[in-house]
């Protein structure tokens, strides 16, 4: 099996610039490994709201996974 490692600086870096190519691979059976630097805590937070306690590095986190 082929494996592609992508390694960013944050969250949602993968889709924004490689995440057609990663998607024609990963559909040719490839495995796919990520590994981004940051949770993405210090981004824009463009949600509505977040619930009480929660962080934005706690939503991107649950967003990867």
């Amino acid at each position: 099996m082929k494996t592609m490692c992508l390694v960013f600086a944050h969250p949602d870096d993968e889709s924004f610039f490689v995440g057609g190519t990663v998607a024609k691979y990963a559909k040719l059976g490839w495995k796919i490994d990520l590994i981004v630097a940051t949770n993405g805590e210090a981004g824009n937070n463009s949600l509505p709201s977040l619930e009480e306690g929660q962080t934005l590095g706690d939503v991107r986190k649950k967003e990867l996974q």
